[in-house]
């Protein structure tokens, strides 16, 4: 919590938000570590089982 109160009183984080328009969003590792339970992308990079035991670690 201490970072984020320390990044939002920066000058030059303050400029870039009123100079920009900010959209959080997330990337594709959020979505397949977090949310994809046990099923892998089907990238043919690994195995569902290896999936979930790498995820694991």
């Amino acid at each position: 919590m201490y970072l984020h109160a320390l990044y939002k009183i920066s000058p030059d984080l303050q400029a870039a938000h009123a100079a920009f328009t900010f959209i959080v969003t997330m990337d594709d590792q959020e979505v397949e570590n977090d949310w994809a339970n046990g099923i892998s992308q089907p990238d043919g990079e690994e195995s569902n089982q290896n999936f979930l035991a790498v995820r694991a670690a």
